[in-house]
């Protein structure tokens, strides 16, 4: 039933009702296919995109080789034509990357997941934040040597939270409880930081009895800003030394590294003391969307994560089990 009702959905976009093509604000043929995209499951999204291929695909009346390959520092798909089928020819072969310097397209420039498709006798080029294409930026219509845009794509994110215990999960906020604050001198020298980690910055050192046992002990909140390929913005904390001018690297210190959530992505990581118990809850930045409505800024597969845990006789439990549900829509 559930399958069925999918391919419905699917197929119901595939003709405009007035039997019309549509053209978007760019003036490119649309006909449906920003609509077609985006109801298809970001499950099965990679099914309908070309990998490669020998067709027609910009509509000039000869067939041209479809590429896929990697581009630059940070990587990504790109598509390109080519009149041969010569993999290591690189300087023939035209990029289906879209660049009108346009502030409007922004999302669309900086797109690491760049895949064709066909739809209705014409191929497409769908523009996506990463290459698994579940966070569509935007299509694109491959015509002649140029691509223009079809339409704009947004993405709304529900989160869905699940308590193990406790009951502290709510969706986007788990607790009202008060962060505990990193309000302590660092006494680090910096040298030992930028050693240890490059690129980071302390926001400051908070005494938190951050396993339970009884025993505050000196954490550091660290910042890492690092501007190679595509970039990585992270906050995390670390165990010091009883003095505070170094970095543990005793059992401890890795219980606290194994509840940590290894990303790239700005995100809010906060300490909290709620019946006795000290937990570490950790998500996306949020960002503000209204004066007053806020979410979790995720813009991508990776940024799609909420935890709640806190550490006892060595152990991590687990209190919140986050999924997340994004459904695409068409800008108007």
């Amino acid at each position: 039933m559930r399958i069925t009702l999918i391919v419905s959905i699917i197929l119901a976009t595939i003709s405009p009702a007035n039997g019309q093509e549509a053209t978007s604000a760019a003036g490119a043929t649309t006909d449906g296919v920003c609509e077609y995209i985006s109801a298809i499951p970001k499950n099965l999204i990679r099914d309908y995109l070309l990998g490669g291929g020998y067709a027609d695909f910009n509509n000039d009346g000869k067939f041209e080789y479809l590429r896929q390959g990697l581009t630059g520092t940070m990587g990504g798909d790109a598509p390109c034509l080519s009149e041969n089928n010569n993999s290591q020819d690189h300087t023939n072969c035209k990029s289906l990357r879209y660049d009108d310097g346009s502030e409007q397209n922004e999302k669309i420039l900086w797109a690491h997941g760049s895949s064709v498709f066909p739809y209705k006798n014409r191929y497409y080029v769908l523009y996506s934040s990463e290459e698994d294409h579940k966070f569509p930026v935007g299509v694109g219509l491959i015509d002649g040597d140029s691509v223009q845009i079809a339409c704009h794509l947004e993405n709304e994110v529900r989160e869905l939270t699940t308590s193990h215990k406790d009951g502290l999960c709510l969706p986007v906020n788990s607790t009202n409880e008060p962060a505990i604050s990193f309000n302590l001198p660092t006494l680090m020298d910096d040298n030992t930081l930028t050693n240890k980690f490059e690129q980071s910055l302390s926001q400051g050192v908070a005494l938190i009895d951050f396993d339970n046992d009884g025993v505050k002990e000196p954490l550091m909140k660290i910042k890492l800003s690092y501007g190679g390929g595509r970039g990585c913005d992270h906050t995390y904390f670390r165990l010091l030394t009883d003095d505070m001018k170094d970095f543990s690297s005793d059992k401890k210190a890795e219980l606290l590294d194994a509840m940590q959530v290894e990303a790239c992505r700005p995100n809010a990581p906060i300490w909290f003391e709620k019946n006795g118990i000290t937990y570490l809850e950790d998500k996306p930045e949020m960002r503000v969307i209204t004066d007053d409505e806020e979410r979790m800024d995720i813009q991508r597969t990776s940024d799609a994560y909420h935890t709640l845990k806190y550490a006892q006789n060595g152990q991590i439990t687990e209190v919140c089990n986050s999924t997340f549900i994004n459904k695409t829509h068409v800008v108007k």
